[in-house]
């Protein structure tokens, strides 16, 4: 699906009697309508290894926005950096397109870096709504958001979450737009002073399994002396200098200033936004850099594009092996470190990354730097601090 294809209407199924039900993204008419006590709306969520979640009884299948004014709960059951960002606005919307009270619990790490930002919403921490018993009976309805691997009859999620893309999926479960790529909002202590004098670029080098990496040898190794050469410091803010499992494991890059470690978010935050501009992985990290305004080179191949949001500096190497992630005939495995789904144990395995060469990715840093003024574009050229 392109962006300027028509959105196909929220179907809802199985709808008790008196329940408000939208049929075309928008909230018309509903506050004559009567508001049963309590609705289960699309049971979601990351439920058990295969990513789908458990059956719910008495759920309502199909995404629907609710009644202006009532109580509506989002959860968003993961503690994962990339996953919040790219689901919380489609949250926000739901809040401004339905007018209910919407509130959304997301990772206690996470809170401080999104408390505040958006006004829409109220946000509470995973542990206190698990403090109290009856947290949830409060709400109208509720909804999880979640991937759903397995869900071939689509119960769980009105698309697959592979055909439309990580934040997409949470916009067509709750009815709203999916086509929207704004980032959420987020709080940055001391936002307005950069840490460093000098002009610098952040990067991160790290994930959570190898097919997300970066896996050509001398990849970041040219690109950091090349940044380094047109005069910027390259600061890498990874929580982990370095990860991998077994007799695998990858380290730092030579040339990157080191200021990994577990860190706030919020600090995190404060690096990318004063930043020359990102250089990294299809990670909850450049999901970050989006949220700040920083310009992002996303270097990835075993994600399609549409997976993520809309970049220009997006590098991918379309003549290899790619988006395996995205392809349905494929279910992701997070027990395997090692996971290449075509080419496991080949030649071939993690091509889709490591035939990415350096010279494309610095081909694209240059594009950035003509594109928004920046020095350096030309080979060896100085920054002007």
């Amino acid at each position: 699906m392109m962006p300027n294809d028509p959105v196909s209407p929220p179907v809802a199924l199985d709808v008790p009697e008196g329940l408000a039900v939208s049929v075309d993204g928008k909230t018309s008419g509903m506050d004559a309508v009567p508001v049963p006590d309590k609705a289960d709306v699309t049971d979601s969520g990351t439920g058990g290894d295969d990513g789908s979640a458990p059956p719910a009884s008495g759920s309502i299948e199909g995404p629907y926005l609710a009644p202006p004014r009532v109580p509506v709960l989002v959860q968003l059951p993961v503690g994962t950096l990339g996953d919040t960002l790219a689901w919380l606005p489609a949250v926000r919307r739901l809040a401004q397109e339905s007018g209910a009270q919407v509130t959304c619990s997301v990772s206690e790490a996470i809170l401080p870096l999104v408390m505040g930002a958006n006004p829409e919403l109220t946000l509470v921490g995973h542990d206190r709504m698990n403090a109290e018993p009856d947290f949830t009976a409060r709400f109208y309805a509720s909804y999880n958001i979640g991937l759903f691997f397995a869900d071939k009859d689509h119960t769980r999620q009105p698309t697959d979450f592979r055909h439309v893309g990580l934040h997409r999926t949470a916009a067509y479960i709750l009815g709203v737009d999916p086509w929207n790529d704004a980032p959420p909002g987020i709080t940055i202590p001391d936002g307005e002073l950069p840490p460093v004098a000098e002009p610098y670029v952040v990067i991160a080098t790290q994930a959570s399994t190898q097919c997300k990496y970066w896996n050509n040898p001398g990849g970041w190794h040219e690109v950091i002396a090349f940044l380094k050469n047109a005069g910027y410091r390259v600061i890498c803010i990874d929580q982990k200098p370095y990860h991998g499992t077994g007799y695998v494991y990858n380290h730092i890059p030579h040339g990157a200033e080191d200021q990994t470690g577990s860190r706030p978010l919020t600090e995190r935050a404060r690096w990318l936004k004063h930043a020359s501009f990102f250089i990294g992985l299809s990670s909850g990290l450049a999901w970050l850099a989006h949220a700040a305004g920083t310009p992002v080179v996303m270097i990835s191949g075993f994600t399609h594009p549409d997976n993520e949001f809309a970049t220009p500096y997006r590098v991918i190497n379309w003549h290899t092996c790619n988006s395996c992630w995205n392809d349905p005939a494929f279910q992701f495995d997070h027990k395997d470190f090692f996971w290449c789904p075509r080419h496991k144990g080949t030649d071939r395995q993690f091509e889709c990354s490591r035939l990415i060469t350096g010279t494309q990715v610095i081909h694209t840093i240059r594009r950035l730097m003509t594109d928004r003024g920046l020095a350096g574009a030309e080979h060896g050229a100085p920054v002007s601090v």
